[in-house]
Formats: structure tokens, C-alpha cells, sequence
């Protein structure tokens, strides 16, 4: 590969790790094109994007970036996720593929904002969190059951009130 290709790369590469939210490394050793080609195809469903990435370009494109402590991690073959979207997203795709095959290694990440790196546990432990649409959900049904507990709770006073008269109604019916 010629200097100005690689140049290109790392620019490249680089623009998206100032993008990205999270950054997932992986070793696809034992991969079958087949399913290497289903990972690539679940990860673009997930909104990740996943490629094959040179060490020594990586580690020229996270350097000076929020995803330097993960440089580390490049060697040997090596894999990159990343999602400026949903942090969790690369985690849960590429721990769900791991799951499936039993051949995928995480070997470790980074989320941005944070200072030490993401360990193959931590990522494992992150693909086990919410993703940002259920924490939404979950987040407009706690907003959500407040006001309507307080409706109930004033709507019970006067309906409260009616059961009231109206057992007092029938007693009286009853008593003539």
C-alpha cells in the first residue's frame, strides 16, 4: 500500500473514532467468510460499523484521540466496531454473534468520556445493558405513572363521594 493510501485510511479511520461513542476491538480468528459476512450484515442492522482494520493504522488513528487507550489492543488480526449512536449497540451485536458461533474474542473497548479502557468482561457486561430505546421507554413510563397515579388518587375523592350517596339512597329505598 502506498504512504498517501495509508494516509487516506488513517484520516478516515481517525474522523470516525471522533465520531464514534464506543469503540469495540475483537479477534475473528476461526471465522468463516460466511460468517464473517453475517456479522458485517447484523452489524449495519445495529447501526455499527464494523471492518477489518491494519494495526499500525489503527494505532496512527487513535492517537491523540478520546480511544488512544485501546491501542494496545491492536495486534495480530483484529476487528473494529464502532457506533457514534448507541454505545451499547457494537457490545450487545458482537457478544450476541460470539454467543452464536462460540469464535469471536472481545478483546476490549472504549467508551468516549471514559479514561480507562473497557475489558472483554466490561464489554460483555455492557452488551448485557439496556440499549437506548428501552431506557427511553423505561425512563416515559416512570414520567408517565406519576401523573396518572395523581389523577386516579383526585378522581377517587369524588367517585368516593357518589358510592357514598348512593349506598345512602339504597339504604333509605330499603328502609320505606
Amino acid at each position: 500500500m502506498r504512504r498517501d493510501e495509508k494516509e487516506t485510511k488513517v484520516a478516515a479511520l481517525r474522523e470516525e473514532f471522533e465520531r464514534a461513542q464506543v469503540a469495540i476491538v475483537a479477534d475473528f480468528r476461526g471465522l468463516k467468510v460466511e460468517e464473517e459476512t453475517r456479522l458485517r450484515r447484523d452489524c449495519r442492522k445495529a447501526g455499527v460499523s464494523y471492518r477489518v482494520v491494519k494495526n499500525s493504522l489503527a494505532r496512527l488513528a487513535v492517537d491523540g484521540t478520546e480511544f488512544e487507550a485501546i491501542a494496545s489492543l491492536f495486534s495480530g488480526p483484529c476487528a473494529l466496531a464502532l457506533s457514534d449512536e448507541d454505545p451499547g449497540a457494537p457490545a450487545r451485536t458482537l457478544a450476541k454473534f460470539k454467543k452464536e458461533t462460540k469464535k469471536l474474542e472481545l478483546r476490549g473497548g472504549q467508551i468516549r468520556g471514559r479514561a480507562e479502557p473497557l475489558t472483554s468482561n466490561d464489554v460483555e457486561e455492557l452488551a448485557r445493558m439496556p440499549g437506548k430505546d428501552e431506557l427511553r421507554a423505561q425512563l416515559l413510563s416512570v414520567m408517565v405513572a406519576v401523573p396518572t397515579g395523581f389523577v386516579r388518587a383526585l378522581s377517587e375523592v369524588p367517585a368516593k363521594f357518589v358510592r357514598v350517596v348512593e349506598a345512602y339512597r339504597k339504604e333509605k329505598e330499603q328502609a320505606a
